[in-house]
C-alpha cells in the first residue's frame, strides 16, 4: 500500500538533493496511505495506526533531508490530516 508514498518521498527528497537546479521555494506533498488505510480498515484499526506510523517515518526522512541541505531552519511546515 505504501509504494506510492515511497515514490513520492523519493521525489520530494530529490527536489532538495539534486544539485542540478535551485532548491524549490514551495513544495506541496500528500501522503495518501493514512487516508487509504483508514478507509480500508476503519479509523481505529491497527492497519490505520501502522499507516500513520509509516507516514511519520516518511516525514522524518524529509525533515532530515532538509536539515542536511541547510533548509530546515528557514522552512515553514504545515502538516494537516
Amino acid at each position: 500500500m505504501g509504494e506510492i508514498d515511497n515514490r513520492g518521498l523519493a521525489q520530494a527528497r530529490l527536489l532538495f538533493l539534486d544539485g542540478s537546479h535551485a532548491k524549490p521555494k514551495f513544495v506541496f506533498h500528500e501522503f495518501s496511505q493514512p487516508d487509504a488505510a483508514a478507509h480500508d480498515y476503519g479509523p481505529h484499526h491497527e492497519g490505520a495506526r501502522a499507516a500513520l506510523d509509516e507516514t511519520d517515518a516518511r516525514i522524518g526522512h524529509i525533515l532530515r533531508t532538509l536539515e542536511s541541505v541547510g533548509c530546515f531552519e528557514d522552512t515553514l511546515f504545515v502538516i494537516t490530516t
